[in-house]
């Protein structure tokens, strides 16, 4: 059928998974138990996005030098960290995007969030990505400095934004990503 597309299976498949993963952590969290929307194919490029107001999870077609959004793991469930961060019962995150990060890579085992969003590697806020065609990398070593963010050697290259410290929140999310990311990888 018309609906009946890679996006649309991919969806099904990984947010169905993630949900029955976080229920073994979460049993009594009814938002795990209730219908989660994924719109996929959306007539845009180039991203996806949480949506709070409507509680849907959305993906865009390929395009613009990026591919279909809703046929890449890593992205969905990047995505649905945005959610299970609002309905974890502590409030949302700030900068939520380490959250959403971190549920991605916990479940891929890929420092690289959405391995192949692109054909070069992501930018890194000016540390640049060595091997990652994802939007980001939260491992500090596969970066051109290999030196790990703190507060104290914040990246002067992020842009103001609205994130807790000012900066961009994708820029800033990278902080407690690489900082997961290292204690499960190297620290554990």
């Amino acid at each position: 059928s018309a609906g009946n597309t890679h996006a649309s299976r991919t969806g099904f498949y990984h947010l169905n998974r993630i949900k029955e993963h976080a229920r073994g952590w979460l049993p009594a969290n009814p938002w795990l138990s209730a219908q989660l929307t994924d719109n996929v194919n959306i007539a845009q490029t180039c991203n996806a996005f949480w949506s709070p107001g409507a509680g849907t999870v959305n993906f865009y077609r390929s395009g613009g030098g990026c591919r279909n959004t809703g046929e890449i793991a890593g992205v969905f469930l990047h995505e649905w960290g945005h959610g299970m961060s609002a309905n974890d019962g502590a409030g949302s995150s700030n900068p939520d995007e380490g959250y959403a990060d971190i549920t991605s890579f916990m479940l891929t085992h890929s420092s690289c969030i959405g391995r192949g969003f692109t054909s070069s590697n992501c930018s890194g806020y000016g540390n640049a990505c060595l091997s990652c065609t994802g939007v980001r990398d939260d491992d500090y070593d596969k970066h051109s400095t290999h030196v790990p963010l703190t507060p104290a050697n914040w990246p002067a290259s992020c842009p103001s934004g609205s994130g807790p410290c000012g900066k961009e929140v994708h820029c800033e999310g990278y902080l407690p990503a690489e900082t997961l990311w290292d204690l499960a990888v190297r620290d554990l």
